[in-house]
């Protein structure tokens, strides 16, 4: 699987690069606080779903943030993560 990832680390990067970058620009310039709101309709009074409506929002934004400058880091040096990868790639047994 390394092999395969490593071999098309371009495309997949350019890939998750255009999906971060349109997310954030949807979460930053056409946000609408309804439509995350209605997520948490019966979660107690007013204030609480607002701010549990805003945490979400900010939560969103830093995600893909973070998404975009990891697709950045893919396409042209995905050796710099080795680190997180040998740290993920344990294996847990007997």
């Amino acid at each position: 699987m390394k092999r395969a990832v490593y071999r098309t680390h371009r495309p997949v990067g350019l890939i998750l690069f255009a999906g971060a970058l349109f997310t954030l620009d949807r979460l930053w310039f056409h946000y609408e606080p309804g439509v995350i709101a209605r997520i948490f309709e019966g979660w107690g009074d007013g204030e609480l779903r607002a701010v549990f409506a805003e945490a979400a929002h900010l939560f969103l934004l830093a995600g893909n943030a973070l998404a975009v400058m990891l697709s950045i880091l893919i396409v042209f040096r995905p050796s710099l993560l080795k680190g997180l990868e040998d740290w993920a790639d344990r294996v847990y047994g007997k």
